[in-house]
C-alpha cells in the first residue's frame, strides 16, 4: 500500500506505488502460481535520501512491512542530558547538511591556515553529489 514502511535488502523505504502484474510463463514454478507485484520504492535514509527503487516483492528475499511505528517507551528512564545533548548535537549537523546540499561543514570550530592546494577538492567535492572529504596534513 503507498504511504507504507518497510525494509528492503536492509535499509528503510516508504512504498510510492504498486503495480499487479500477470504470469506470463507456462512454468509452473515460476512464482508458485501467485500474481508478481511490482513495488516502487522512495529511500527515507539520511545517506540515500533520493534513491528509488522498484522490485518484484514476491522475488525480494528478506522484506519487511512495518504496521505500526511507534515510539520506544521510556520505562527504563531517559537518556543522561549528556547523551541528549550528542544526540540533539548529531539531528543538527543532519538537518544543515540536509537542508543545503552546497554547504561546506566541518565537524570541529578549527583554526586552520587554509592553502591553495587545499581548495581544489573542495570545489571539486562541492560539485558533486553530497560527498564526505576530510582534508588533513
Amino acid at each position: 500500500m503507498p504511504g507504507q514502511l518497510v525494509t528492503v535488502r536492509n535499509r528503510q523505504w516508504v512504498v510510492a506505488d504498486v503495480s499487479r502484474g500477470e504470469v506470463a510463463s507456462s512454468d509452473p514454478h515460476v512464482l508458485t502460481g501467485r500474481a508478481p507485484h511490482l513495488v516502487s520504492l522512495a529511500s527515507i535514509e539520511d545517506d540515500a535520501r533520493d534513491e528509488e527503487l522498484s522490485v518484484v516483492w514476491e522475488l525480494e528475499p528478506s522484506t519487511v512491512v512495518h504496521d505500526v511505528a511507534v515510539l520506544p517507551s521510556p520505562e527504563h528512564g531517559f537518556d543522561e542530558p549528556s547523551e541528549l545533548a550528542a544526540f540533539l548535537h548529531a539531528v543538527r549537523w543532519g538537518a544543515i547538511a540536509s537542508a543545503d546540499t552546497t554547504a561546506l561543514q566541518a565537524p570541529f570550530r578549527s583554526g586552520i591556515q587554509i592553502e591553495d592546494y587545499q581548495l581544489d577538492p573542495v570545489v571539486r567535492a562541492l560539485s558533486m553529489p553530497r560527498t564526505k572529504l576530510l582534508i588533513a596534513d
